[in-house]
């Protein structure tokens, strides 16, 4: 996990206490269950818990992901500003102890920043193509939103649709977040593995929401277009969004 332009990153491995849920009647409550989990630990002392949940309640066959997970992971690396902070997670077993010790007395740092680096560098392409099916039934949701918004069934709509991308090689995740990190600077970008080695990234614009110091935050998006190629395109972009209704409609929106 990573927002470079916040100045901070979280890289997490293993996993030292875990819980997750694939499925649950509509009784339960997710977050709920998943804070339960952390409470019933009873830890000593003050523990980073990282979670990731689905958007929705119910999981889709053709997700192996669960609908929720908390976990606190064996190694995090955290790195604020230029402030780097180690913290290691496990039970009073010496053994594990004193292999945890013996990676990092090997300096294993670089032996990842070199793999990082050989796998930045390699360049992949591959072409896709987005079958005429799938493009004309976009157009067709677009043409039936635009007929709902005339006939003041909706306000608004926001149509979307996937994009299947196949290879005979496996992905480059490092360097499809090599790419991530340098064209959305100013993005959340993250890599979820799961136990079938199966990798979710992404790159996200807003966060839902944080908590921090007893504050919570949550960032509502409204207004935004593609940044100009100076300053002067810049203003005259933004004078544009400051004066569009439709941007000034969407505002009171959100």
């Amino acid at each position: 996990w990573e927002n470079e332009g916040k100045n901070k990153s979280i890289v997490a491995l293993g996993e030292f206490k875990s819980f997750q849920i694939h499925s649950y009647n509509n009784t339960e409550n997710r977050f709920s269950l998943c804070q339960n989990f952390i409470q019933s630990l009873n830890l000593k002392f003050n523990a980073q818990f990282l979670s990731y949940f689905s958007f929705l309640n119910s999981k889709d066959n053709s997700n192996s992901f669960p609908i929720a997970k908390v976990f606190l992971p064996h190694l995090q690396l955290t790195k604020i500003n230029d402030s780097y902070t180690l913290t290691i997670n496990t039970d009073d077993d010496l053994e594990k102890i004193n292999l945890i010790k013996y990676y990092i007395q090997q300096n294993f740092s670089d032996k990842i920043n070199l793999i990082y680096q050989q796998f930045s560098e390699k360049k992949e392409s591959f072409n896709y193509h987005l079958p005429e099916h799938q493009y004309q039934s976009f157009i067709d949701k677009v043409h039936q939103g635009l007929n709902s918004i005339e006939t003041k069934k909706l306000t608004k709509i926001v149509i979307a649709h996937t994009l299947e991308v196949k290879k005979n090689s496996n992905f480059n995740i490092i360097h499809s977040l090599y790419n991530l990190r340098n064209n959305y600077p100013d993005c959340y970008v993250f890599a979820i593995e799961n136990n079938q080695k199966e990798n979710f990234i992404g790159a996200s614009p807003e966060r839902l929401l944080s908590i921090e110091n007893n504050h919570l935050i949550s960032d509502a998006l409204a207004g935004s277009a593609s940044r100009g190629e100076n300053d002067i395109e810049d203003s005259k972009i933004a004078e544009i969004l400051l004066n569009s209704e439709k941007e000034k409609w969407e505002h009171q929106v959100v």
